[in-house]
């Protein structure tokens, strides 16, 4: 009797201590935001007067909506087609999620790749496409998961199977929804390169700050998403450094006190 619990105990120790040493499998990253990449445009509708003051500021971020609807349309549509999807551990510390996604008579074949350093995680997705693309990198950058930032590149296809950069996203979201994102034109052959879109929101205020490289000039943009009144700083526009101002129907009001 005594040998037999003697190697019931054996036994235990030899289990407790093959599963105790059993190498634990490596948990997935965290996947990055894209929906929130995205600014919310709502509050910007055609201006009842054209010659307003809100009719600049229309003007400006309607222009950069129509340059991150046209950049960022690819790129949420290929992320929203790999972020429900499981991770598969490679090696090294690599997350290969694969996917395709069908647009028409084209089909996308998706590798994302997320690389966990040592306070951040690295990202990259590859596309495939027939003859056209072949592990093109479409879209690189990190995030830092506990900080809640990071940094996008969104590439834009070349001639052969090369890409150019197209815009850059840095980004840092706060608690209850408040953010800071900044979308800076990298396209090389493009007037706007060097431009740029900042975006943050407080409690009741959203905050623009736009830069045009070219005419070196800064536009100041505020609006209360309570009140709905706001105001613009554009020295270039109105030839001085004063807020110009509208009421919540965004027509004029004289803010100058």
């Amino acid at each position: 009797m005594k040998k037999v619990a003697y190697i019931h105990i054996i036994a235990f120790v030899l289990y407790l201590f093959f599963f105790a040493c059993k190498p634990q499998s490596p948990t997935a990253p965290d996947f990055p935001p894209h929906e929130e990449l995205s600014m919310d445009f709502t509050y910007f509708t055609p201006p009842p007067d054209t010659l307003a003051n809100y009719a600049r500021a229309y003007q400006r971020v309607s222009a950069w909506k129509n340059i991150l609807s046209d950049s960022l349309d690819i790129y949420n549509k290929f992320m929203a087609v790999i972020a429900p999807k499981k991770a598969i551990y490679q090696d090294k510390d690599t997350w290969l999620i694969k996917g395709t996604y069908l647009d028409e008579d084209k089909k996308y074949e998706l590798n994302f790749f997320e690389i966990v350093r040592s306070d951040s995680v690295e990202t990259k997705l590859f596309i495939s496409r027939d003859s056209s693309y072949n592990n093109l990198l479409l879209f690189e950058g990190y995030f830092f998961p506990e900080l809640a930032s990071g940094y996008r590149q969104i590439n834009k296809p070349d001639t052969g199977n090369t890409v150019q950069k197209n815009i850059k996203i840095e980004w840092h979201f706060f608690p209850n929804e408040k953010k800071e994102v900044k979308y800076t034109n990298e396209y090389l052959n493009s007037s706007l390169n060097g431009d740029y879109f900042l975006f943050k929101n407080t409690d009741e205020s959203v905050f623009i700050n736009i830069f045009e490289k070219s005419s070196d000039n800064y536009i100041y943009i505020e609006y209360n998403e309570s009140s709905l009144e706001g105001r613009i700083l554009d020295f270039a526009f109105f030839g001085d450094s004063v807020w110009h101002c509208w009421n919540a129907q965004k027509t004029d009001i004289d803010c100058s006190e």
